[in-house]
């Protein structure tokens, strides 16, 4: 029996991994929040209900910074107008660990250490703890992480097209919250990789990278993440 759980465990994590965190998003907050299992004892993040009054404020068409301590991007607030936050942060952070474990399938692991690498994110308490109580956290760094595993890793799209595609997933990463911009740099440098002539002089090193940033893949990148931000 064993055996076949984990048979199940390691095969189809992305599933079991959502279940966990749908059941335990709907059942703990039912019965801790109200104070029907432990009094005085709440599940859901505070920061959650600030989330949810400013969805309601962009659903009445007004400012979600009306509601007092809201310091999210309105891109979040909007998201959250539309869907159950909950159940998206839920969602976002079984995609991490989904990505997670896409990474290290370059690895030839054996069945424990494929174990091991699942319960490193799907099936750790911390991850759906955070997740289930309405922390945002989870899709915050999905897009960031999203756009690195796109750059790092997709080799069915050019180069061109690669970055173009970033570029778009770094604007909305920016959107939901604005620290993912100082990787701009970053990622344009990424781009314009070449093989450049040894440097040996500060006046090469500086045109090196003014020719690295200037090359047609960084510029589409910046265009397209511009264009979406």
């Amino acid at each position: 029996m064993n055996g076949r759980l984990s048979w199940y465990l390691i095969n189809y994590p992305f599933l079991f991994g959502l279940i966990i965190r749908f059941l335990v998003a709907w059942a703990l907050p039912l019965l801790l929040d109200n104070g029907v299992m432990i009094s005085g004892v709440a599940y859901t993040d505070i920061d959650y209900h600030v989330f949810s009054d400013a969805a309601n404020y962009i659903q009445l068409g007004q400012s979600p910074y009306l509601r007092h301590t809201y310091r999210y991007t309105p891109f979040l607030a909007w998201i959250l107008s539309k869907v159950n936050g909950r159940y998206l942060f839920c969602f976002a952070d079984t995609v991490c660990g989904k990505l997670i474990l896409q990474l290290r399938k370059r690895h030839k692991d054996n069945q424990r250490s494929k174990l091991l690498g699942c319960c490193l994110w799907m099936y750790n308490p911390i991850a759906i703890n955070i997740c289930t109580r309405g922390s945002a956290e989870s899709f915050v760094v999905l897009l960031p992480v999203l756009l690195t595993v796109t750059v790092s890793t997709c080799k069915i799209f050019s180069q061109m097209t690669k970055a173009f595609i970033a570029g778009i997933c770094h604007g909305i990463a920016v959107h939901a919250k604005v620290y993912p911009i100082i990787y701009t740099l970053s990622f344009m440098a990424n781009f314009g990789r070449f093989d450049p002539q040894p440097i040996d002089s500060p006046k090469k090193f500086i045109l090196v990278w003014i020719h690295r940033l200037t090359r047609l893949p960084p510029l589409v990148f910046a265009t397209s993440f511009a264009l979406t931000f």
